[in-house]
């Protein structure tokens, strides 16, 4: 029988976040009603992928009281019922945000069994890609911005890991590998996602699917 789970999608900006959402949703996951995603524009043109109630609890300064909002009943409160609205889709959802790499300790609380999807990409590949994203063209390859997106992606990537630790529901999804052989990397991540959610095979539904995201995302602007 198929569980209710959270999938969720974290890493740095420009590691693949989205590609992998949209995968896990063709997959078969619940992103939440249409109106509440964020929605694509130039910069991302096939789309964020990501839940925008949740933007709330992604604020300014959040960070720095995370401890006292985990234990605020309000605040869990809050976040309980934003994540009883993502289980009434009856099926296995998903949430996409590199901001949610910060507040781990907070959600962690809060979800239930939840599923991770690590997006890694080469960190040089990654603060190059964040500046054509952010930045005019003549200011992209200035050596302190490079430098502290590199410092940003070394920083993220430590709280992912100190904060999934002993989490044994996670796969690490290459972004080069995924650029290279997409059909291989969507099936190894339907086998994960089936595995751990009981769900039929769902592999020849997907199959096509990362060769064609992965040839999509390989031609925007901003890569």
């Amino acid at each position: 029988m198929a569980q209710v789970r959270p999938i969720i999608v974290i890493g740095p900006e420009r590691s693949g976040t989205s590609v992998a959402a949209e995968m896990i949703l063709t997959w078969g996951s619940y992103p939440g009603e249409p109106e509440s995603l964020r929605k694509a524009d130039v910069q991302n043109p096939r789309g964020y992928f990501e839940y925008l109630p949740i933007w709330d609890f992604l604020s300014d300064g959040f960070q720095e009281r995370l401890s006292e909002k985990a234990s605020d009943p309000h605040h869990r409160q809050s976040a309980a019922e934003l994540v009883a609205q993502m289980e009434k889709g009856g099926r296995s959802w998903v949430w996409k945000d590199p901001a949610l790499s910060f507040f781990l300790p907070f959600w962690n609380r809060i979800w239930k069994e939840p599923i991770y999807v690590v997006c890694v990409r080469n960190p040089s590949d990654t603060a190059r890609s964040w500046a054509k994203f952010t930045l005019p063209s003549d200011a992209r390859d200035k050596d302190p911005f490079i430098q502290a997106n590199l410092l940003r992606w070394h920083y993220i990537m430590l709280l992912i890991l100190s904060n999934t630790e002993d989490v044994e529901s996670k796969i690490f999804l290459s972004y080069e590998k995924l650029m290279k052989d997409p059909a291989d990397e969507t099936r190894k991540l339907a086998m994960f996602l089936n595995a751990e959610c009981g769900m039929i095979d769902s592999g020849p539904l997907i199959h096509n699917f990362g060769t064609i995201v992965a040839a999509q995302h390989r031609r925007p602007t901003y890569t």
